[in-house]
């Protein structure tokens, strides 16, 4: 039987499960396979839990759907190390004792779909050409993540042509200076997209503070060197539907992949 295991990072906040387990009824509705979900920390059930229960409920050949932004340590070391591939991103595992097929998709912030649905946020907040859209992205020391940011400004260009990334930690460009492009250009609106999987703490305390706004705010006016402008902190695209056509269209790869 075919079957579908959706992994996520996890988190302390409630919000983050239940984000997961709306996009993965979506794709439920959608999908004639059963869909499971799993979490690589903090919450249940746990990746190992979720195979075994899917052997039990007969599935031999799953497909593992990663609820990342971009390929980094976890996608590519952690998670096949847990779903217990050694060498390749598919192969046949032992789960109680039964052979199945694991077919590991990549991060879903990976899809040329994740521009349109930054897009689209932009838009929904009354961006336009003149408003600087700054594109907020966790940071890592792996390239992947700079590069699903990067990739989706350079599609965003055309339309938003005061459009920058920044980064939390980790990496360059710092959100202070995002926010100072974006001001030289002499922007009088800014919109933050964040390119975030799913809405943490982070998102909630440490980031607002950083943009000069509230907890809890999602706009204000911010000063930067005697210049004012409003912004918009949009939300996070975790629970868009867009997320869910791609989580299926991944799926759809994976089992029609010859293995």
């Amino acid at each position: 039987m075919k079957a579908i295991l959706i992994i996520a990072y996890g988190s302390s906040l409630p919000y983050a499960t239940e984000t997961v387990n709306e996009q993965a009824e979506r794709v439920r509705s959608k999908c004639p396979e059963p869909v499971y979900t799993a979490f690589d920390r903090v919450n249940a059930p746990t990746i190992p839990d979720a195979l075994r229960q899917m052997v039990a409920d007969g599935a031999d050949d799953v497909a593992v759907l990663p609820l990342f932004i971009a390929e980094g340590i976890i996608t590519k070391e952690h998670l096949p190390a847990k779903l217990g591939l050694k060498e390749h991103r598919s192969g046949k595992v032992s789960i109680n004792g039964r052979e199945i097929l694991i077919r590991l998709g990549r991060a879903v912030g990976a899809d040329p779909t994740v521009p349109e649905v930054l897009a689209e946020r932009a838009r929904q907040c009354g961006s336009d050409a003149n408003t600087g859209v700054l594109i907020l992205g966790h940071g890592s020391n792996e390239p992947e993540n700079r590069s699903v940011a990067n990739t989706a400004a350079a599609a965003m260009i055309k339309e938003f042509p005061h459009v920058t990334v920044c980064f939390n930690e980790f990496c360059p460009p710092s959100i202070e200076e995002g926010l100072t492009k974006l001001l030289g250009e002499g922007c009088e609106k800014i919109t933050v997209l964040p390119l975030f999987i799913a809405n943490g703490l982070h998102l909630r305390e440490e980031i607002p503070h950083k943009l000069g706004l509230e907890p809890g705010e999602s706009t204000g006016l911010i000063e930067r060197g005697g210049k004012k402008t409003m912004l918009t902190y949009a939300q996070p695209i975790d629970a868009d539907p867009l997320l869910a056509k791609v989580l299926v269209a991944e799926a759809e790869q994976l089992f029609a992949a010859d293995l």
